[in-house]
């Protein structure tokens, strides 16, 4: 019989302590409460143990709990890089956030009008109340050719695909950028994946703590829950995010944590999810050496 692939650990956003650094670290402490997005090639964080490099690391937000700071980095990101990197988004311009209400979209509003935009959200009638306190200026049905309702707009923000997306290239004004990070747009528009941004994620949380940015509902489940945890966030308009919190008291990443990581090592056994260990996805493949690693609890991943 064939044997069984290695576990993959999932997950790429975290929220914890740092426990110790490994030699040639700068810039985190031992103590230090930190969150951060990971690279899209180095998932696992949704585990006992997780390997994240030191520069990806930032003060988390004294204003959130431990759960609402691992819930962050990826939608606040995701709405900071299309509106301003990819959108070019400044005071004045006018907005149009697909999918409003949704983890991104809610960042998205708040970011826009922050910079002086003119904002304009589609959601659901259920949605538009809150969409406001947001400080959405203007929201409309998504659902409706909204494209025949609103003037043109600079920047079309695009966080669900299908029909509102294909229909948004007729609100955009000459010239005008069209952002999605659901799907490929039409007309020319710009698909994006985000990435980790150690100063942009700094500044969020900036933002956080001056009360100028409100995270989504936050539900927190135990990292034996996961399977239900992944089944409910594809129910459909789902707006609360959702983090794992792990039974242990350790989680690392650093630069040279060898006996630490080669202790947990001979624990780990690649075939049983619930060792809920990563390590070799964060070896060097030709060094055999920890990419990275610092010690993090409590541990907590969206």
């Amino acid at each position: 019989m064939a044997a069984r692939p290695p576990a993959r650990d999932p997950s790429y956003e975290l929220s914890g302590v740092v426990e110790e650094l490994g030699a040639g670290v700068a810039g985190v402490a031992a103590g230090d409460e930190v969150f951060a997005l990971t690279r899209f090639d180095h998932d696992g964080v949704a585990a006992d143990y997780a390997a994240v490099p030191a520069d990806l690391l930032v003060p988390r937000p004294r204003a959130l709990s431990q759960a609402e700071s691992a819930a962050t980095p990826l939608p606040a990101l995701t709405a900071w890089q299309g509106l301003f990197d990819h959108g070019q988004l400044d005071a004045g311009k006018r907005v149009l956030i697909n999918g409003a209400a949704g983890s991104v979209g809610g960042f998205a509003v708040q970011l826009a009008r922050a910079a002086g935009a003119r904002v304009i959200g589609t959601a659901s009638a259920a949605n538009r109340e809150s969409l406001l306190d947001l400080g959405a200026h203007q929201v409309v049905d998504g659902a409706t050719h909204f494209e025949n309702a609103l003037r043109p707009v600079d920047v079309v923000f695009d966080t669900v695909g299908g029909e509102p997306l294909r229909r948004s290239p007729a609100v955009l004004r000459a010239g005008g950028r069209l952002i999605s990070v659901a799907e490929e747009p039409p007309d020319g528009g710009v698909y994006f994946i985000v990435v980790p941004n150690h100063d942009q994620l700094r500044s969020i949380a900036r933002r956080v703590d001056k009360g100028d940015l409100r995270p989504p509902p936050v539900e927190v489940y135990p990292l034996s829950s996961a399977r239900e945890a992944f089944a409910r966030s594809m129910e459909h308009g789902r707006q609360a995010r959702w983090c794992w919190r792990s039974p242990a008291d350790v989680v690392c990443s650093q630069q040279a944590v060898v006996a630490r990581l080669a202790r947990l090592h001979r624990a780990y056994d690649p075939t049983d999810m619930s060792t809920n260990v990563l390590w070799p996805r964060y070896l060097q493949r030709d060094r055999c050496t920890p990419r990275s690693a610092l010690a993090l609890q409590p541990p907590l991943w969206p």
